[in-house]
């Protein structure tokens, strides 16, 4: 069964959410943009998001963030619901937080980050100069005739409303991978 809520079979064309396996194919993607010379995994992260005082990004590098080696946090909280109207602005109002886990003057070491791949996807569209879906479409899907992945754009609603309700049960702090989940529907399904 591919949807216990519908009693949907499965079939050749069903698709499953792959979640943080999405950060494979984003590492994917920004290893053939450095193939094609638009970034390269050296690069610090500064050259792209600038520096503030609480978030210093001149000590960290794409790979870094590729390997989960930047000292960023796992996730950043928000303490209200906001609607943004681009990824330029959430990146703005995040950078106004801690992000960093420790000093980026401490060695960087091993630490899971799903901030780390939504700065990548930043980054993605500034060097593409499209969104991350456009970029994916290109250089990723189809090259390589991925016809039955997509992005969250096919999320049964149903399973979106129960996710959800879980969610507003934490007295209004939002989750940055549900943002984004709606933001750049960045989970991909395959």
């Amino acid at each position: 069964m591919a949807n216990y809520l519908d009693d949907d079979k499965l079939d050749e064309f069903s698709q499953f959410k792959i979640a943080s396996i999405t950060k494979i194919f984003a590492s994917y993607l920004i290893l053939i943009l450095a193939e094609k010379g638009l970034l390269k995994t050296s690069d610090k992260v500064d050259k792209y998001i600038k520096s503030t005082k609480k978030n210093d990004f001149s000590k960290i590098t794409i790979l870094n963030l590729m390997n989960h080696r930047s000292n960023l946090q796992k996730d950043v909280f928000l303490e209200t619901y906001e609607k943004f109207t681009s990824i330029s602005s959430f990146i703005h109002k995040i950078l106004q937080k801690k992000l960093f886990m420790k000093s980026t003057t401490s060695k960087p070491t091993y630490s899971y980050s799903n901030l780390g791949y939504i700065l990548l996807g930043y980054i993605i569209e500034m060097v593409t100069d499209a969104t991350y879906i456009e970029a994916f479409d290109k250089f990723v899907f189809k090259p390589l005739k991925l016809k039955h992945t997509t992005f969250g754009e096919k999320l049964n609603v149903k399973s979106f409303y129960l996710h959800s309700k879980k969610l507003k049960k934490t007295k209004n702090i939002r989750n940055i991978t549900f943002f984004f989940d709606r933001l750049w529907n960045d989970i991909l399904y395959s």
